[in-house]
């Protein structure tokens, strides 16, 4: 087992969702030679270039949730523009590409890279069927079970990337994500029927650390027995008001009540404060989750995500769990409104089987190939 530890330092509102992309192009800056690609760009989409001074600029870059350092530091351009204009600061939206198409057997779901998971829940709940967008899932990966990706090369050029096709490397590499390959426009993801599972969050204070890192380690160490069932856990630290909080986020793809699988995070090993886990549709969770105060993200602030695999080991938790709380407390205090957290992640044996099987597995954690 493998433990994937989320060190994230943000501020309050950016902990839920991954931020809406968009479809139109944008400009933050005009400097030098990017006023010519600026100016062919709007000659041929003069409904979809945004400039700072012009009505869509703020709807753009202020009301989708996006990342404070993407807009910042925004990927390139990728137009039919000559090569030298592909790095200017411009950033395409994708906020009109919603595709939300059931394939004619139900077995994958088109989906446009403008929607946010809740679309996708809440489109697939009348059929009783889920994709996998989060991290959480025996069937491996999110990415594992993309099994197509509509793009447009740097070249201007639209094609599909799968697995088996003539741009099966452009799909092997499109698994570790990342925006300098091309650009996606449509998601091909494969469905599973799960009309219900038991989901949700249980909260503990400060004074349950040591049971709470006892069973996180557990669990990590022995949940994969049951494949079905995964977790969240998650520290979060509100430094200035110098509180330290619990969280797990449980999921187990069932409508039967398997109590044995989370018992060392309840009564009587631990006593949550607050505790949502229930049986319910992916959908109504997502929906009533997605309003919480963590989103949407106010302008101007921003996350940073730093990501490190390690062996289940209960002493590394600690170390990493103490080096974490204390070097936040310390230094961090004095910053209003400031959120970090550290998750720790598990990632079974039956993810890495799973990417192995689906295509192959660019992460390479060849440590836990199967035989």
């Amino acid at each position: 087992m493998l433990f994937f530890s989320a060190l994230v330092a943000s501020l309050l509102s950016i902990l839920a969702t991954v931020s809406k992309p968009m479809d139109a192009v944008f400009v933050s800056s005009v400097p030098g030679s990017a006023k010519i690609a600026c100016s062919i760009t709007e000659s041929k989409n003069p409904q979809n270039t945004f400039f700072p001074s012009r009505a869509g600029y703020i709807d753009e870059t202020k009301s989708h949730n996006m990342l404070a350092n993407m807009r910042l530091r925004p990927p390139k351009f990728i137009s039919s523009l000559p090569r030298r204009y592909h790095h200017d600061s411009n950033i395409l939206s994708t906020s009109n590409l919603t595709t939300l198409a059931l394939s004619s057997d139900s077995s994958t779901v088109s989906v446009g890279p403008g929607n946010r998971w809740r679309d996708v829940y809440a489109y697939l709940q009348s059929s009783g069927l889920v994709v996998l967008g989060g991290r959480v899932g025996e069937h491996g990966f999110a990415s594992d079970n993309v099994v197509k990706y509509e793009c447009v090369l740097g070249s201007g050029i639209i094609m599909e990337a799968t697995a088996t096709n003539d741009h099966s490397d452009l799909f092997w590499a499109l698994k570790v994500g990342g925006n300098s390959f091309c650009l996606v426009t449509r998601f091909d993801l494969t469905t599973y029927r799960s009309p219900q599972v038991w989901v949700g969050i249980a909260q503990y204070d400060q004074s349950q650390r040591t049971p709470y890192l006892d069973a996180v380690y557990n669990f990590g160490a022995y949940g994969a027995l049951d494949l079905k069932a995964a977790i969240v856990p998650t520290v979060v630290i509100l430094p200035a008001q110098n509180v330290t909080a619990y969280a797990a986020a449980k999921f187990d793809d069932s409508e039967l009540n398997n109590a044995a699988v989370f018992e060392n995070f309840t009564a009587p090993q631990m006593v949550p404060v607050a505790n949502s886990y229930s049986l319910q549709s992916l959908g109504a969770y997502v929906a009533l989750t997605d309003p919480l105060p963590a989103c949407p993200t106010p302008f101007g602030l921003r996350q940073e995500f730093r990501v490190m695999p390690c062996v289940v080991n209960r002493q590394a938790m600690e170390l990493v769990h103490n080096t974490f709380t204390i070097s936040v407390l310390a230094k961090l205090s004095g910053v209003a409104n400031l959120t970090a957290s550290v998750t720790f992640q598990p990632a079974t044996k039956e993810f890495i089987r799973q990417g192995i099987a689906r295509s192959g597995n660019p992460q390479e954690v060849d440590i836990f190939k199967a035989p």
